[in-house]
C-alpha cells in the first residue's frame, strides 16, 4: 500500500523502463491521472516533491498510478508543474504537467467585416470582449485580400486591389494567455470605375491633348475606343489614356464609347464602359 504522506528524496531515478521521467496533462483547475503501472511491482511510494500549483494523490491501492488536481490560481495563464513520486524502489519518478490557459468570456468582433471594394480605402478596428488587457491580434489562417493589413493591434487597413472571396482566420489572445478565434469568409465587390472627363474639345488645324483618367478602381487605367466608335482623322487614343493629334475633321461632336480597365487581380480583368464626346471646333 502506497504511503501517503512526503518522503524524503532520494537521488537516483526509477530504474523502470521509460519511468524516470514522464509528462502529464491537465485543464486548468481540473484533474488528470498519469498512468504509473509500469514503475512498480508491489506499488508506488509517496510523494517525495510536492506539486506547487496542486495536489498529487495515489490512485489504486496498491497505487499504479498518482491524480494530480490543479489548484485553479497559479502559474497565470497555465504553464507548467512538477512534482515527484517514489517507485517501489524508493527511486526517484519526476513527473511534469502541462497546464492548459484559463477559459475566459474572451471574444473577437465583429461577426462580419464591413463590405469591401477594390480601390475603396478601408479602416477596420477588430474588438475583443472578455479577458485580459493587452491583446494580441493574428491570422492564423488564410489572407485579408491583397493590399489590407493588419497590425498586432487588431487595426486592418489598406485599399484591396483583389477583387472575390477571400477566407481569414484571426485570433486574438489577452494578457493571461486566453485565446478566441474567428473566420472571416467574404467577398470584395468590383470596383466602381468612372471616366473622367466625358467631353473634351479640340481645334481643327491645332494640335490638341487631353489626359484621360480613371477613378474609384485600382490603377493604373488602360483606356480602348470601343468597337463602331470613331476619332476624328489625325486624333489617336493612347492605352495610357491621352488623346492627341491635329485634325482637320469637320466641326461637330463625335460620340464615342470607351473602355476602362484597372488594375485590381481576380478572375478575368475588371473594365467598364463610359460614354465620351470630342467635339470639333473650326
Amino acid at each position: 500500500m502506497a504511503a501517503a504522506g512526503l518522503a524524503g528524496a532520494v537521488d537516483q531515478p526509477s530504474t523502470y523502463p521509460g519511468c524516470a521521467a514522464r509528462e502529464l496533462r491537465v485543464e486548468w483547475g481540473g484533474a488528470a491521472v498519469v498512468d504509473l503501472s509500469g514503475c512498480q511491482s508491489f506499488g508506488l511510494g509517496a510523494v517525495a516533491t510536492a506539486p506547487a500549483h496542486g495536489s498529487a494523490l495515489p490512485e489504486g491501492d496498491p497505487a499504479t498510478g498518482y491524480v494530480y488536481t490543479h489548484g485553479g490560481v497559479s502559474p497565470q495563464g497555465g504553464g507548467s508543474d512538477r512534482f515527484v513520486v517514489l517507485d517501489d524502489n524508493s527511486d526517484r519518478i519526476s513527473i511534469r504537467v502541462a497546464i492548459a490557459a484559463p477559459a475566459s468570456a474572451l471574444a473577437l468582433g465583429p461577426e462580419t467585416p464591413p463590405p469591401l471594394r477594390a480601390g475603396a480605402a478601408m479602416r477596420l478596428r477588430l474588438e475583443a470582449s472578455g479577458g485580459s488587457a493587452p491583446y494580441r491580434f493574428e491570422v492564423i489562417d488564410g489572407s485579408w485580400p491583397a493590399g489590407l493589413v493588419m497590425d498586432a493591434e487588431g487595426v486592418v487597413s489598406g485599399t484591396p486591389t483583389a477583387r472575390g472571396p477571400f477566407r481569414a482566420t484571426l485570433r486574438v489572445t489577452d494578457a493571461d494567455g486566453a485565446s478566441a478565434e474567428r473566420t472571416f469568409a467574404a467577398e470584395t465587390a468590383p470596383a466602381n470605375i468612372a471616366l473622367v472627363p466625358t467631353r473634351a474639345t479640340a481645334t481643327a488645324g491645332q494640335p490638341f491633348r487631353q489626359a484621360l483618367h480613371g477613378r474609384g478602381g485600382v490603377p493604373p487605367y488602360r483606356f480602348a475606343l470601343e468597337p463602331g466608335g470613331q476619332l476624328p482623322t489625325g486624333i489617336l487614343l493612347g492605352e495610357d489614356g491621352v488623346l492627341q493629334g491635329l485634325t482637320a475633321a469637320p466641326r461637330g461632336d463625335y460620340p464615342l464609347r470607351l473602355r476602362v480597365t484597372d488594375a485590381s487581380t481576380g478572375a478575368g480583368e475588371h473594365f467598364v464602359t463610359a460614354d465620351f464626346t470630342l467635339r470639333v471646333r473650326p
